[in-house]
Parts: C-alpha cells; sequence; structure tokens
C-alpha cells in the first residue's frame, strides 16, 4: 500500500494512504494542534486573572493611601488650629481649653476631631536650640496632638480585605509659640475693641440679618460690636448687637429691628484704598475656581484680574494668604481659610468693583478692606471684618472678630483695644513652629 502526497490551495500539505485514508501520523498531528491551542488559551487566562488581581491591588492601595493622606492633613489642618487658640489662653491657665473647643470645630474622615487634655501640652519654646520642653517658669509655647486611631482609626479596603488591619492609626503634631510682642500684651488681647469691624463708607442696608461679635479664641459670641456709616442707615427685621455709628445729620430708618445702641461720629470714616505689592506676589489672572471640584494653594500673596470660586467649588489656603483683587470678587463656593482665622485669608480690592458673597451652609472667614466697593452678602455666614464702600445685607449673618477693625480716623488696625496701631496682632503674635 503506497502514501500519497497531497496539497491544496492553501498549501497545506497531508499524508494519505494509497486508499485515501490519512495515516496515524496525520491523524495525530491534526489532534495535537487544537490541543496545543487550547493549552495557550488557558496560560492566558490564568495571566489575566494575576493582572487583574495585582491591577485590583495598586488601585486599592492607592485609594487607601489617598483616604489616609487627606484625614492626616485635615487632622494637621485641626491641631494647629487649636494650638493657635491655646496661646491665647497661657496668660489665664485656659490654653487647654481652647485647644479643645476649637480643635472640635474642625473636621477629619467625616467626624469632629476630638482631642482631650493629655493631648495639649503647655510648655517653652527654645529660640536658640529650636526645641519645645513641657512646663517652664513662662510658658510660651503649646502642643496639640490629633489623632485617629484604633476603632477611630481609618478605615482600608484591600489590607482589610487580605487579613490586614481594617483600620490604620493618623496622628499629627503641631507646635505653636507667641512671640515677644505677644507677651506685651499678654491677657488684654481679647479685651471689647474700640475699633469698628464693619463699615459702609456710603450706605448701610440690613435685611433680615444679624450682626454680632466674635470671639476666636473661644468661638463664642459675645460683646458688642461697633462700625456704621457716613450715610444714613435702613434696617429691616435684622440685629445689630453693638453700637451703630452714623453721622449726626443722618438717619435710621428701623423697621421691627434690634438695635444695641446708636452713637454719632465725631468725624467722617475715612479710608485709603489699597494698593497691590510691588514684589512677592503670584500673579493669578483671572481665577474662575477650582480646574476641578477643589484646589489647595499654598499661603502667600496673590493678585487677580478677576476672582471667582463658583457654587459647589472649595479653594484651601495652606496658610495665611493675601489676595490683590483688580476686578470683580464672587464667592457662592466655599473658601478654606487657614486655622480659621478671618486675618488668614485678606481679600483687597485694589479697584472699586463689588465683593459678592452668595448663599451656602459652609461659613467663610474673610478680612475684607474694599473702601471703595460695594459689599453683598446673600444668606451666609462670615466671620471676620469689612471696610467698604456700602454694605448690604439680606438673610445674612456677620460674626466680627473683635481683634481686627478699623479707627473711625481712618487707620486700619489690627491692635486690640488700648494698644495703638502697629502692636502685634493676633496672626502676627502666633506662629505655628516647622513639624
Amino acid at each position: 500500500m503506497g502514501l500519497h502526497r497531497l496539497a491544496d490551495n492553501s498549501s497545506d500539505v497531508r499524508l494519505l494512504r494509497s486508499n485515501g485514508s490519512p495515516t496515524s501520523t496525520a491523524k495525530r498531528a491534526n489532534r495535537s494542534a487544537p490541543a496545543a491551542l487550547k493549552a495557550r488559551r488557558g496560560n492566558v487566562l490564568i495571566y489575566s486573572v494575576f493582572a487583574v488581581i495585582g491591577m485590583v491591588g495598586i488601585g486599592s492601595f492607592a485609594v487607601d493611601y489617598g483616604r489616609r493622606e487627606a484625614v492626616r492633613s485635615e487632622l494637621q489642618f485641626a491641631a494647629d488650629a487649636a494650638a493657635r487658640a491655646a496661646i491665647f489662653g497661657l496668660s489665664d491657665n485656659t490654653a487647654v481649653s481652647k485647644a479643645i473647643a476649637i480643635a472640635a470645630q474642625n473636621v477629619a474622615d467625616n467626624s469632629a476631631v476630638t482631642i482631650t487634655s493629655s493631648d495639649v501640652t503647655v510648655g517653652t519654646y527654645d529660640t536658640s536650640t529650636g526645641l519645645f520642653s513641657a512646663g517652664g517658669a513662662s510658658p510660651n509655647a503649646v502642643k496639640v496632638v490629633a489623632s485617629r486611631t484604633g476603632t477611630n482609626g481609618v478605615a482600608t479596603t484591600l489590607l482589610g480585605l487580605i487579613g490586614g488591619p481594617q483600620r490604620v492609626n493618623v496622628r499629627v503634631t503641631s507646635y505653636a509659640v507667641a512671640n515677644t510682642a505677644y507677651q506685651a500684651i499678654g491677657a488684654a488681647l481679647y479685651t471689647p475693641p474700640t475699633t469698628h469691624g464693619i463699615v459702609g463708607l456710603n450706605w448701610f442696608n440690613l435685611n433680615s440679618s444679624t450682626v454680632e461679635s466674635w470671639d476666636y479664641s473661644t468661638n463664642t459670641v459675645g460683646g458688642g460690636v461697633m462700625g456704621g456709616t457716613n450715610a444714613g442707615v435702613n434696617i429691616n427685621s435684622s440685629t445689630f448687637s453693638g453700637t451703630l455709628y452714623k453721622q449726626s445729620s443722618q438717619s435710621i430708618s428701623n423697621n421691627g429691628s434690634t438695635i444695641t445702641s446708636t452713637a454719632s461720629l465725631s468725624s467722617p470714616y475715612s479710608f485709603t484704598a489699597p494698593t497691590t505689592p510691588s514684589t512677592g506676589v503670584t500673579n493669578m489672572g483671572n481665577y474662575n475656581g477650582p480646574p476641578l471640584w477643589s484646589q489647595t494653594l499654598p499661603g502667600g500673596k496673590y493678585y487677580f484680574d478677576s476672582f471667582n470660586v463658583p457654587l459647589g467649588k472649595t479653594l484651601t489656603f495652606s496658610g495665611p494668604a493675601e489676595l490683590y483683587i483688580n476686578g470683580s470678587c464672587s464667592i457662592s463656593g466655599n473658601i478654606n481659610t487657614y486655622g480659621n482665622l478671618p486675618t488668614n485669608t485678606k481679600i483687597r480690592m485694589v479697584s472699586g468693583s463689588g465683593v459678592d458673597i452668595g448663599m451656602g451652609a459652609t461659613p467663610l472667614y474673610l478680612d475684607v478692606y474694599a473702601p471703595n466697593s460695594p459689599l453683598n452678602v446673600s444668606g451666609r455666614r462670615v466671620y471676620g471684618m469689612f471696610v467698604m464702600g456700602g454694605i448690604n445685607l439680606s438673610g445674612a449673618r456677620i460674626s466680627v472678630d473683635r481683634t481686627l477693625g478699623a479707627t473711625t480716623a481712618g487707620t486700619w488696625t489690627a491692635a486690640p483695644s488700648g494698644y495703638s496701631t502697629g502692636t502685634a496682632t493676633a496672626t502676627q503674635a502666633v506662629s505655628v513652629m516647622p513639624r
């Protein structure tokens, strides 16, 4: 029986017996080809499974790491604020209570930051060595620790699934030190002010709004605010807790409102418009809010042709910031001020464009000096102070930081009652030490 070679048009060669049936060798060849193909497919599947597991693992690690660092940043922000506040309790032994109160006003991992007395240490900072030590004859510094540990730690995703910890611990430390200027003015820093914290040079209109005094160190409302206008006052269904000033020739139109007291100015308010510093300023051009939902900028001085933080977006400053704005200023979104201390976000309007603050659930902490610009606040709570060309409040609540304000003679000063311009202020007097 002979063998014959058979070739088709595809150049495939097969061995056939003379009777036309394939040889055993050909049969084995035909059977082995599909088997090899199946084996290769199985290997690819195995590799794909491991690759997917690896990618999921890397992604989960990135999520865990990102969340941990986000919580760390929130805790650091709270610790810095608490340490700064505690400085103002050195003279009357209320440093611990002040730190605890301010920490609780901050949020980390979607819950209030809680610290105890054991997390706050009053001590001494040695300027020659740069070292902090607990206690001392004349304490001038405070150490604050904030953490999320144990069952209160930061939840993980992948680590918990593969038998690792379901929560990881995060711990931060902040040191604040009082400079010599603070030691000079001591406890008098937070006495009731003789300065005016809210001024509308050419008009002062309140509608269903509240103006009150606020103490940053204890985050409490109390004491009387001072403010007013060169013109008349229109106040409807509102409350002004303090002394409202006007010129003696002007009148107050009061419709169902409460004013603690009124007084006449000895001379008209007069303020000089701010100018942009010639050096050390970052030019931001026309700013229309974070490119995504949020953005963090370092502390420093910034120039804007216009400034807008739209509704739903958040701009965070990681340190004290000064904003020099030549065009319009609109804030409907949120601005996170460093340490929630109003003077850490200074807005200086170098033109006569308006400042518009829209409705929002999150309060703002701002120091606004714009004697040629109108202010319009609708449905928002704002902590800080305002010297403006005019004031329009509607459904607003203004809590004036009593350490900041302006004298009736027109000098802008942050000095507390009884001290002249140039005396250290809350911000100048306290610094957060490098960690």
